[in-house]
């Protein structure tokens, strides 16, 4: 809908109807803090509102340059690769999840600092999500980070991507 209009920097307006948010502010200037409330602004937008595919908001915000973040997406189930690339993302001071959700790939580029993963890890063990992947800053890659989340290494090989033991949440070392 908006895919690549350099002038757009926020969020028009609200979409009460719409149902596929499929790369719809992908490669805009919408930067800063972004406030995002899927009940609000997109209440329609999930998987099975809609007929051609499985992810209706895979890159809506791919390539933003969004530094911050507050958001509520716990009426989308399936946010995949909702921020794809959105590698300027680095703090996060409210997460929401649907309950069982998946949202893999929703982060997995981000440079979230350690507080704002604490917020995003705990809302996502609230909602017990099937799947997430949060990208982190590796200058916070160490045994306390370890210890506190209760990670481990997903599979040798992968040195730079670590599981919170008991849940399907990935934390990607960028």
């Amino acid at each position: 809908m908006f895919d690549k209009v350099s002038k757009l920097t926020k969020i028009p307006c609200k979409f009460p109807s719409l149902k596929n948010a499929r790369q719809m502010f992908m490669e805009c200037n919408i930067s800063g803090h972004l406030d995002l409330d899927m009940p609000r602004d997109f209440p329609n937008v999930k998987t099975n509102s809609f007929t051609g595919g499985n992810y209706p908001t895979a890159y809506m915000f791919g390539k933003c340059p969004i530094t911050s973040i507050s958001f509520d997406v716990s009426t989308c189930d399936h946010c995949i690769s909702m921020f794809n690339s959105c590698t300027q993302l680095t703090s996060c001071s409210k997460a929401v999840f649907m309950v069982g959700g998946n949202y893999q790939n929703m982060f997995s580029e981000s440079m979230f600092d350690e507080a704002s993963a604490d917020i995003i890890i705990a809302a996502a063990r609230t909602a017990n999500v099937s799947m997430l992947h949060i990208g982190m800053n590796s200058a916070y890659r160490n045994d306390n980070f370890k210890s506190k989340h209760g990670c481990e290494q997903v599979d040798e090989g992968y040195d730079d991507q670590w599981k919170v033991t008991g849940t399907n949440i990935i934390i990607k070392w960028n």
